[in-house]
Formats: structure tokens, sequence, C-alpha cells
């Protein structure tokens, strides 16, 4: 997260300004819903209202939805019911009014607009905490997820951003899937096998965990000459 603007003082009220650029991303949703979704539902932020405005025609102009908490959970029980109604009718900005009349505003990136009547809530520790709690609505298959977080240790953040990594190599990304449903790091017949490597043996030779092997070949496929030095080196990825 970037802080652009922090605790800036215009008339009575203080004026913040993030952008929350490390926000899980999705390919089919903007992030601003992810964020504005993250925060309706958040249980450690007082809510009093959700405001969202829809653009229309051009006769009918922008029209806006207010939601309580309660309501807004009530009809979107899933981010994916909230994603499938905002996409149809063309969300734009929104607004959360907190119950200490605080507002935080954004649209469909990731920039968010912090304006409060007191300096008393520390916002970049409650908006680094947003960001970290987009991830919870990932949508990468348990048995990935699970496999990161439980037997290699990472965070969901960090186990989100590998899996998004080898997902862009779709063999590598299969393979890496099959091995975990095996429970064994050992392709079966044909592995994939980049400048002379497979993951097994980068397991094998270099004592590297598997999703580490993994990101290796995917570092192989895209700097071959780099890659290769840092493996004789010994230092290619843990």
């Amino acid at each position: 997260m970037k802080i652009i603007k922090n605790k800036e003082k215009d008339g009575k009220y203080f004026l913040y300004s993030f952008d929350l650029n490390q926000c899980y991303k999705s390919n089919n949703c903007p992030p601003g819903r992810i964020i504005l979704y993250t925060l309706a539902k958040s249980d450690e932020i007082p809510v009093e209202r959700i405001l969202i405005d829809y653009w229309g025609d051009i006769h009918s102009g922008i029209t806006r939805d207010t939601y309580s908490p309660k309501l807004f959970k009530m009809q979107y029980p899933s981010f994916e019911s909230f994603y499938n109604e905002t996409m149809e009718t063309d969300a734009g900005p929104w607004m959360i009014r907190l119950t200490d009349g605080t507002m935080i505003s954004g649209e469909n990136g990731t920039i968010i607009n912090v304006q409060a009547e007191s300096d008393v809530t520390n916002f970049t520790k409650l908006l680094m905490r947003v960001e970290n709690a987009t991830y919870e609505l990932q949508e990468y298959p348990a048995v990935v997820i699970d496999y990161l977080c439980n037997i290699e240790g990472m965070s969901l953040k960090s186990s989100v951003q590998a899996a998004a990594r080898l997902s862009s190599y779709p063999e590598l990304y299969r393979e890496f899937c099959g091995c975990l449903q095996t429970g064994k790091f050992i392709a079966a017949d044909n592995p994939i096998r980049i400048e002379g490597y497979t993951a097994e043996q980068l397991i094998k030779e270099l004592g590297l965990h598997p999703v580490g092997a993994y990101k290796t070949l995917a570092d192989l496929w895209d700097d071959q000459s780099g890659t290769l030095e840092l493996i004789k080196k010994g230092i290619a990825r843990k």
C-alpha cells in the first residue's frame, strides 16, 4: 500500500488518500469492488451505511443505492453475488460512512480516499488490514492454497501471489496441481523440463521446496541465462 495523502487538514476535516496497490486482484473484477466488498463485510469496521452509484444512460443519469450493513450482507451473501449484480448494473463510485461520520470512498481502481472529523483512527493500519483481507476473496483451488498456507507455511497473501505467479504458466501450474493431488512431487510421464531441469531435480539437487522449484522453472522460462547462473551457484528460490 502507498500513502498518497496523510492527515491533511481541510477546514474541519482530515483528509487521507491511499493506493491499495497490493490488494488481491482478479482477472475478472475491478479491484475497487473487491476493496468495497471487503470493507462492507468487515466485522472490525463500524460501518453505518454503504452507498453505491450506478451509471445509467444519457436520460436516466446516475442512481444511488444505500444499504445498511445488515441489508448489504443479506443482499450479497457472497462476493460472487455482489460481483454479478454490480457488473450487470455498471456500478461506479462508492462511499462507506462509518458510525463516527468518517467517509471512505473509491471507484473501480485501488485509490481510496478518507474524510474524517478526527485524527484518532490510524487509517494507514486500518487500510493495510483491509488490503490483506482482500485475499480472503481469492478464487484458487483449496488444495493449492491449503498446501501453500499449511505445508509451506506461507501467509494467505503470499500463497495467493505464488498461485497467481504459477497460474500464468498453464503447463507448469497443471503439473504443480497434479503433484498436489497425488501428494508426490514426482511428475508422471514426460515431466516439464526447462534448460535440462525438472521440478523433481530442483527439489532433490538444490533442496528447494516444491513451490520454489516450480517458481524456479517459471524463472527459467523468463530468464534462462540469469536463472541458470543462480542454479549453478545453488541460490535459486527456496
